[in-house]
């Protein structure tokens, strides 16, 4: 299985089960967080969580600025953060889409 079939399946299986009991007028945050320059890890769970429908991504996190600038380039105007942790805390997503190596 390609990593990317990987993710589709993991996101929309966890997404299916957090969306389950939600009313259709509750969309769930997302916050993602991935790291350039090493295996560009995260970076295409934003394409997967764009699919779902009841979410929507408010924050990406990277260390990497060329990477975050190509992240936001690609999600549109949203927060761009160097820490993750600073993205957390002034996003408070109800999802935080992390890509472990």
């Amino acid at each position: 299985m390609k990593r990317r079939d990987f993710l589709l399946t993991s996101a929309l299986a966890l997404s299916s089960s957090l969306l389950r009991g939600q009313t259709a007028s509750r969309v769930l945050t997302v916050g993602v967080i991935g790291h350039t320059g090493q295996g560009n890890y995260g970076h295409g769970e934003d394409s997967v969580w764009l699919k779902i429908a009841g979410t929507k991504i408010i924050g990406v996190a990277d260390a990497d600025e060329k990477g975050l600038a190509k992240e936001r380039k690609l999600l549109g105007d949203i927060p761009g953060y160097a820490d993750y942790r600073k993205m957390l805390a002034e996003t408070k997503p109800d999802i935080a889409a992390i890509c472990a190596r």
